[in-house]
């Protein structure tokens, strides 16, 4: 028995379930920590950031945009553009504030959230400068952005070994 598990075992009598227990948060940890390794060598948001972006014109429909864009391609989060340009973003807790009988009505022009630089970066950003910000903020997805031009967006699912270690929990 090495030396360390014969300390837990004169501390604790049994021993063995906390051997056990003791072992897989290591292995969580260790597990963490190599995925955040792997995420501070040089890597960008440019460089894990979804490029293929859906996104809506101001002009389009809220039924529309529920409808054949947001339901279909599981999507809880579209930003905004026209022309190339980005003019913000309609995510699900934006459309839970308005009465579905409107749908048909509104347009997303009417309702759209302003673009907001604390939702944006830079696709130069390190990643690890992006989880912190994540952590800061409590935000999960920005949209990445060139001057006015929406290059893509990330998210924590973009980060794999991030989001099993718990970090950037929190808003989308």
């Amino acid at each position: 028995m090495p030396l360390n598990a014969m300390r837990l075992y004169l501390v604790t009598g049994n021993g063995w379930p906390e051997i056990a227990g003791l072992a897989g948060m290591l292995a969580a940890a260790a597990a963490a920590s190599f995925g955040l390794m792997r995420l501070r060598r040089g890597r960008t948001v440019g460089a894990r950031m979804t490029r293929e972006v859906i996104t809506v014109t101001p002009d389009a429909l809220l039924d529309t945009l529920v409808g054949q864009i947001m339901l279909p391609n599981h999507l809880t989060f579209v930003p905004v553009v026209e022309e190339g340009v980005l003019l913000g973003h309609v995510d699900s807790a934006l459309l839970a504030g308005i009465d579905r009988e409107n749908w048909t009505g509104t347009r997303v022009e009417d309702v759209y959230a302003v673009l907001d630089p604390a939702l944006c970066v830079p696709e130069t950003m390190p990643v690890t400068q992006l989880l912190e910000r994540m952590r800061q903020s409590g935000r999960r997805r920005f949209m990445v952005t060139h001057k006015d031009r929406l290059c893509g967006v990330i998210s924590l699912s973009d980060l794999p070994g991030v989001a099993r270690s718990g970090s950037g929990r929190g808003k989308t």
